[in-house]
């Protein structure tokens, strides 16, 4: 017995009052460890993918609608407006209005040779009960080789667009919630246009449970491998070059992924993967 309890006590003093040692040295497996400590991550985890995906989109807009009310009076377009397509339709809005109107809308119509058939321009467009109503409308139609011009006062714009649309291409990426990216990412491609950007950061946002679960347990070894006799500013240093040698990683592979022609998905997944297998082999080391 005596020899038992001095032997627990140097092992408490070579662990310079680190728990972890002690738990390991007291018979508690690496595994079990490895599994404490993913419960808490996945508990982190799920607390940050709901303030991110939740909150943060949430406070992001409420800002933006603020900030664009008192500069530009409530109009929430970039200074070149915006761009969509519908098939053969090109798509110009100026400036978006309060929350469902338009300012100075363009449209131009192109046949499967890309010459333009027909144009429309609107001095307005205000959405109500599930369409777009515009006034002063400027409608430009060619017949053969003739150009005829009609002009209307107000008139019915059938698009896919709606408020809810706008609000998503106002607003960047990274701070759009996971739906959102969804949505407007699914919008580009039954369009034809790119949205690699869009799923990207959806598969992210959805990956990034995962990496702070694989990241909690890649913080293992720090504290129960050959880094546990170090010092507290030491294995901080460490943490700090890990942490930022990951970012680097996951906008290398993000921007490659988009040049090589990776899906989004192996473009997001592909980093957390990466550092997941380099944490379940240290901590075989370890073991």
């Amino acid at each position: 017995r005596v020899d038992r309890r001095q032997r627990q006590m140097c092992i408490r003093d070579r662990a310079s009052g680190s728990e972890l040692v002690v738990m390991r040295a007291s018979g508690v497996s690496l595994i079990r460890l490895a599994g404490a400590t993913a419960i808490g991550g996945a508990v982190f985890a799920v607390l940050i993918f709901v303030l991110g995906d939740w909150l943060v989109p949430l406070s992001h807009q409420t800002a933006y609608d603020l900030r664009t009310e008192a500069r530009y009076g409530g109009q929430r377009t970039a200074e070149s407006g915006l761009w969509f397509r519908e098939g053969n339709r090109f798509i110009h809005i100026d400036k978006i209005h309060g929350t469902s109107g338009l300012d100075t809308v363009y449209e131009y119509n192109f046949d499967d040779n890309r010459r333009i058939r027909a144009s429309m321009q609107a001095d307005s467009a205000v959405y109500s009960a599930g369409r777009w109503q515009l006034e002063g409308v400027r409608k430009s139609l060619m017949r053969g080789n003739r150009m005829t011009t009609e002009l209307s006062a107000t008139g019915i714009w059938n698009v896919e667009i709606d408020p809810g649309l706008l609000r998503l291409s106002a607003v960047q990426s990274e701070s759009l919630s996971s739906f959102g990216l969804w949505e407007y990412a699914s919008y580009l491609d039954g369009h034809g246009l790119d949205a690699d950007d869009y799923w990207t950061e959806f598969w992210r946002k959805l990956t990034m449970p995962l990496t702070i679960i694989v990241m909690s347990l890649f913080a293992i070894p720090f504290v129960v491998g050959s880094l546990r006799s170090s010092g507290n500013g030491q294995r901080l240093f460490f943490g700090i070059i890990l942490g930022i040698g990951f970012f680097l990683l996951n906008e290398i592979v993000g921007s490659s992924g988009q040049v090589y022609g990776l899906q989004p998905w192996a473009t997001a997944m592909l980093p957390t993967l990466l550092v997941g297998v380099v944490a379940l082999f240290w901590l075989e080391r370890v073991n």
